[in-house]
């Protein structure tokens, strides 16, 4: 079963719940943590992706670097900022005039629908919600 926490920082009629904390544990025994905040400071990078696995390490650095580091090494690669919007579009046209499948699949938009809604239910009840409720059945209603 997968299962997902959120918190949100008190909105004080001022940020409207956007400032959340979200961890996510899957079947596999994995964890993702979820840190969006918008209160921080325009001289901070705005986004940041840390993976930890298999004794390694990846950083994107605001979408301008990315870190790999193992066995003791890490090798940077820099560029300009892309967050491959341009090249989804892109591959999303292709498919559509082809008649290809989407870059990204059908059930994977409504997966992380579904886990936008448990994100927004576990902020309100203050709980652990288990996505397998969140799930779809065949007919698609929930």
């Amino acid at each position: 079963m997968k299962t997902l926490t959120a918190v949100a920082l008190p909105d004080a009629g001022r940020y409207n719940r956007d400032n959340v904390t979200v961890t996510i544990r899957f079947e596999d025994g994995s964890v993702a943590n979820l840190v969006y905040v918008t209160n921080g400071d325009r001289a901070v990078p705005k986004e940041n992706f840390e993976v930890f696995c298999g004794s390694s390490v990846a950083r994107l650095d605001d979408f301008k670097s990315l870190s790999l580091s193992r066995n003791g090494k890490t090798e940077t690669l820099k560029g300009s900022r892309d967050k491959g919007h341009r090249r989804e579009v892109e591959l999303t046209l292709e498919a559509m005039k082809q008649g290809k499948e989407a870059p990204i699949s059908f059930a994977e938009l409504v997966e992380v629908t579904q886990a936008t809604f448990a994100i927004e239910e576990a902020i309100r009840t203050q709980g652990t919600v288990g996505l397998d409720a969140w799930t779809a059945d065949s007919s698609g209603v929930r």
